[in-house]
């Protein structure tokens, strides 16, 4: 009584008792309400990391080549700007 199991006659089901009630799952059921609770996770997650919400700013970097990628595109403009005498970023 109460344990779930998995019965494949067409294809993966789950069969148990949810609430009192018997509950038969299917696969496509199965997966959408594992991807119901994983979505809500990673939401909730996310809104923890959210400056607004008292949560803590992701603080990302990213390497290419043992180099960090900011590093290099600074580098780049730096020398763009003094090759050219005007900066790329600023779009005339």
């Amino acid at each position: 009584m109460g344990q779930m199991f998995i019965a494949r006659e067409a294809g993966p089901e789950l069969v148990g008792t949810l609430g009192g009630n018997t509950a038969v799952m299917n696969n496509d059921q199965i997966v959408a309400s594992v991807s119901a609770g994983v979505y809500k996770a990673v939401i909730s997650a996310l809104a923890m990391l959210q400056p607004a919400k008292g949560g803590t700013p992701i603080e990302l970097h990213v390497y290419v080549g043992g180099k960090q990628v900011t590093d290099y595109v600074v580098k780049d403009i730096n020398n763009r700007t003094l090759a050219s005498g005007r900066s790329p970023l600023i779009q005339t």
